[in-house]
């Protein structure tokens, strides 16, 4: 499991920075770990050369995937809040809905993830059947598509 610090360190989910929240940290242990069993089996589901290695991925992959979790769940909070309010009869409050920017980061963080671990996966599969490959950027554009930006 990836340390629940590193990733509140990632995306600055800091006691210290969160006067907001009363100096609390805004994604606890637990759902970070639920999240790092939850990324590691959609990895595997979406990339099923994954599974022999699961429990070898990179950490900055299982990251990425954990970071878009945290912030599609604060979307649906966002959502949530607004669709409460409105269901109250309340009227619209305006929150300044984030829910779209949370999205937004949350597919990013997850096109990262299925980016490394495709090439990841790719790596591996090259490596086992051809021993330690090592190509110019040429090459590993032919065999690998397009190298990371």
């Amino acid at each position: 499991m990836v340390d629940p610090d590193k990733i509140r360190s990632y995306v600055r989910d800091r006691k210290e920075l969160n006067v907001l929240l009363n100096n609390k940290e805004q994604f606890d242990d637990d759902e970070i770990a639920m999240f790092d069993m939850d990324v590691r089996e959609e990895l595997v589901l979406l990339i099923p050369a994954l599974k022999a290695q699961i429990g070898k991925i990179s950490d900055i992959i299982i990251i990425q995937g954990i970071i878009s979790k945290l912030m599609e769940s604060v979307a649906q909070q966002e959502n949530r809040n607004q669709m409460t309010v409105g269901d109250d009869n309340v009227g619209q409050i305006d929150f300044s809905n984030k829910a779209d920017k949370y999205l937004s980061l949350s597919q990013m963080y997850y096109n990262k993830m299925i980016k490394l671990a495709e090439t990841a996966a790719a790596s591996s599969f090259y490596n086992d059947a051809w021993g330690e490959v090592t190509m110019g950027s040429g090459d590993y554009e032919f065999y690998m598509g397009n190298p990371i930006e």
